[in-house]
């Protein structure tokens, strides 16, 4: 301490090393190393020490110190995806979705601009875990999946958004997400049944009964001619 009143930070950071004797398991000497380093100018390094510290301290399960020691790494590198992650992570386990979900959309962003769709993917499979409801996130997680080659998971989250937005009322953008959905996997009978359903929603019976006719022609799945008889019962036509 007296060095660092005297300003011979350097030497200050070489006698808090020696109190640590090798190890790094003091979490509040570390700190005030990294906070040397810091106001040394060593950026990464002092990072780097609070990192470290931050898992340590999560290890551990002590989860509210590690979340406060990524919130100065988050100060200090505002425009790092994995840390804006990894403190979302730290949101999460404490329940805070509301800043849980700002920073898996901050660390969203970033991916997005450096087009990393694998990290891209993950996060946005833990905002659809932390927030079910959001159409946004859901939609946005099944063109991922579109784009990387997952058709199955792409049609079950954009059909999940529809669903959502159907509650909504938001007809339209439903109806999209729907028709995008189809043209990633056109034999999806959850995705045709859907926007059939959609359709006799809003009185467009003739283009329900299209849709599904010609699906259960095209593709013969059972569940398709199931729904063609629900169709044709709703429509008012027993008969057929």
């Amino acid at each position: 301490e007296r060095y660092v009143r005297s300003g011979n930070l350097e030497a200050a950071i070489a006698e808090f090393e020696k109190l640590l004797g090798g190890g790094e398991d003091d979490v509040a000497i570390t700190n005030i190393i990294g906070d040397l380093n810091i106001r040394l100018g060593r950026r990464e390094q002092g990072i780097a020490v609070f990192l470290g510290n931050a898992g340590r301290l999560e290890k551990k399960g002590a989860y509210a110190q590690a979340l406060a020691v990524m919130k100065k790494v988050v100060r200090l590198a505002p425009s790092d995806s994995g840390i804006a992650d990894q403190t979302g992570d730290l949101y999460a386990r404490l329940g805070f979705v509301p800043e849980a979900k700002a920073e898996f959309l901050r660390a969203a962003g970033m991916l997005t601009a450096a087009e990393d769709r694998e990290k891209l993917l993950s996060v946005f499979k833990k905002l659809t875990k932390l927030d079910p409801d959001d159409e946004d996130v859901l939609e946005q997680l099944g063109r991922l999946h579109a784009a990387s080659g997952h058709p199955d998971e792409a049609v079950s989250a954009m059909n999940a958004a529809a669903v959502r937005l159907v509650k909504r009322e938001n007809f339209q953008k439903a109806e999209k997400i729907l028709y995008d959905a189809l043209v990633i996997k056109p034999t999806e009978p959850a995705t045709i049944s859907a926007l059939a359903r959609l359709y006799l929603r809003e009185r467009r019976a003739d283009e329900a009964l299209t849709l599904v006719r010609d699906a259960a022609k095209q593709y013969g799945a059972p569940e398709l001619w199931i729904l063609l008889a629900e169709v044709y019962t709703e429509t008012g036509r027993d008969a057929e």
